[in-house]
């Protein structure tokens, strides 16, 4: 939402959150944004989810079907980083709250094409405590691939 009320937007520019760590190059990410001329174009990481837990599937009548144990599954998710071209204000309404998730489902609704690349190296999203967690140790034992002196 709050991208429809900012003045002067260039063609082409950068959203991203400001809780991750990543080794993420923002210009390689912009000129595949330039090159595929998407809409939006969003960095995504692969990333493990562990379930604690025995899963149970079961079906209408409430017999089991599968069973998992405590699985871990793989998915590609969003890093929270966004390349966005300015025609993308069309869909963002004014004055009204509006997420990411909102424009996402909006454009995918509108059959608008949107761009995932694949980042394959570091990125933590440093808002979870876990991340947070791990981003001090690997800062501390890797200080100059994050801290320029």
């Amino acid at each position: 939402g709050p991208l429809s009320i900012i003045d002067n937007l260039p063609d082409n520019f950068l959203v991203m959150n400001a809780d991750i760590l990543t080794d993420l190059s923002f210009l390689t990410l912009f000129k595949k944004h330039l090159k595929n001329k998407n809409i939006m174009t969003i960095s995504g990481s692969e990333r493990k989810q562990h379930i604690d837990f025995g899963v149970l599937k079961r079906n209408k009548k409430n017999n089991l079907i599968s069973f998992l144990e405590k699985p871990t599954d793989n998915h590609l998710v969003s890093m929270g980083i966004y390349i966005l071209n300015k025609s993308i204000l069309n869909y963002i309404p004014k004055n009204k709250k509006y997420g990411f998730d909102q424009l996402i489902y909006k454009l995918l609704k509108n059959k608008i094409q949107i761009g995932v690349i694949a980042h394959k190296k570091y990125w933590l999203d440093i808002g979870r405590p876990d991340d947070y967690v791990e981003a001090i140790k690997q800062i501390e034992m890797n200080k100059s691939l994050f801290i320029n002196e």
